[in-house]
């Protein structure tokens, strides 16, 4: 009976295992590009809003769940588990999502704001940065 049960499970199991080994492997082989803020970053006013976050949210579903994964396996701030907070619409078109750790456990954490830049024309994320507000 327990030899059944097991041999029930294996092939599930291991099936389970591997098509979640592909999704890492391929979230690790197309990561987004990392890259640093200057100063003009900072000095340029953005219209962040958590309506447009909302909206963009539910017309690309998949590419909010695709920038935390990629911050899951890949991540530039102080924690794995983001969550989006705001976005705010660029002046080429581009749309940058504002993301926030899920748990707080410091002041950086909450300083510390993941941004990833969404390109409507490609379909694809096209840079990821950390934006600081500790300073």
């Amino acid at each position: 009976m327990l030899k059944r049960v097991i041999r029930r499970l294996t092939v599930p199991l291991l099936v389970c295992m591997a098509v979640v080994m592909i999704v890492i492997v391929y979230l690790r082989s197309s990561a987004v590009q990392t890259r640093e803020f200057d100063y003009a970053w900072y000095r340029t006013p953005r219209d962040w809003s958590e309506s447009l976050a909302s909206t963009t949210r539910a017309q690309n579903r998949l590419a909010v769940i695709r920038a935390e994964a990629d911050h899951f396996i890949d991540p530039v701030g102080p924690r794995r588990a983001i969550q989006l907070m705001d976005a705010s619409a660029g002046t080429s078109g581009e749309i940058f999502f504002r993301f926030v750790a899920c748990w707080i456990h410091s002041s950086y954490d909450m300083h510390a704001l993941i941004v990833y830049c969404w390109s409507p024309v490609e379909q694809r994320f096209i840079w990821k940065a950390v934006e600081d507000h500790s300073a």
